[in-house]
C-alpha cells in the first residue's frame, strides 16, 4: 500500500498533468512507496530528490537510481500496478501523483508527449547505467558527476557546482563499489585538479576532462608539482 496519504497535501501543477490535490509534501528519509506496494499512479518530482533502490531476500540494498526534479517514478508498476522498488527520501521533496487512468484515457490535462519523452529518457539511462557498472571506478565515478551535472544543467541550475543531497555509502552502493574505493578515486580527482570537495560539496574544476574519462578516454592533466598523471 502506498504511503501517500500520510503527507501533507500541497497547491502545486506540473506539466505532466498532475491536478492540485495530487501533489504533496513528504519529510526527509520517510517511504513514498515499498517493494510489492499496490500503486495507484506514478509520481513526478517536483523538486527534492528520492533514492531508488531494490532489497534482495538476504536484506541487502541495491540502489538503482536518484531521481531529482522533473523525473518520473513508480514505472516499474505500469504493467500490473505493484512496485519492484521501494523509493526513500534524500531530503523534503515535493512530489505528485499522476494517477494510471490519466495516462490510461489520456486525459485532456495530461501531458502524453512529454511522458513518452520521459520514457525514453529513463530508458535510455537505464541502459547507460547497466553498461557503466563494468567499467572501471573511475569511469563510474566521472560518469555520476557529470549525469549529475547536466541534470541540473538542463534544469538551468548551476551545474559546476552543487552539494549533493546522498551519502557517500548511497553514491557507493549505486556505483557498485565498496566506499573506500569511492573515497579514494574521488581523493585522486582532487590531487588531478579536476574536483575540489568538502564534504557533500562538489566543485567541477573540469568538466571536460571528467567527461573524457567517463567516456573512457585517456586524459593527462598537470599536478600542483608540474608532474603529468594519466586520469
Amino acid at each position: 500500500m502506498s504511503h501517500l496519504h500520510n503527507n501533507t497535501q500541497i497547491n502545486s501543477m506540473n506539466n505532466m498533468g498532475a491536478i492540485d490535490s495530487n501533489a504533496f509534501v513528504i519529510r526527509e528519509r520517510e517511504f513514498l512507496f515499498k517493494m510489492g506496494d499496490q500503486l495507484e499512479g506514478i509520481y513526478r518530482v517536483n523538486s527534492g530528490s528520492v533514492k531508488i533502490f531494490k532489497t534482495t531476500e538476504a536484506g541487502d540494498d541495491q540502489i538503482i537510481r536518484f531521481c531529482t526534479s522533473g523525473d518520473l517514478i513508480g514505472l516499474d508498476g505500469l504493467a500490473d500496478g505493484v512496485s519492484r522498488s521501494s523509493v526513500l527520501t534524500l531530503e523534503t521533496s515535493n512530489l505528485s501523483l499522476i494517477p494510471f487512468k490519466s495516462i490510461l484515457n489520456r486525459d485532456q490535462k495530461f501531458d502524453y508527449p512529454n511522458f513518452i519523452h520521459q520514457l525514453g529518457v529513463n530508458f535510455n539511462h537505464d541502459i547507460e547505467y547497466s553498461m557503466m557498472l563494468s567499467q572501471c571506478a573511475d569511469r563510474r565515478i566521472a560518469w555520476f558527476l557529470i549525469n549529475y551535472s547536466d541534470g541540473l544543467k538542463k534544469r538551468g541550475l548551476r551545474a559546476g557546482e552543487f552539494t549533493v543531497p546522498m551519502k557517500r555509502t548511497d553514491i557507493a552502493l549505486y556505483l557498485g563499489m565498496a566506499v573506500e574505493t569511492l573515497s579514494r578515486e574521488l581523493a585522486s580527482f582532487c590531487k588531478r585538479g579536476l574536483v575540489k570537495k568538502y564534504l557533500r560539496n562538489i566543485e567541477l574544476l573540469d568538466i571536460d576532462a571528467l567527461r573524457k574519462i567517463s567516456n573512457g578516454n585517456e586524459v593527462i592533466v598537470e599536478t600542483e608539482d608540474n608532474h603529468s598523471l594519466a586520469a
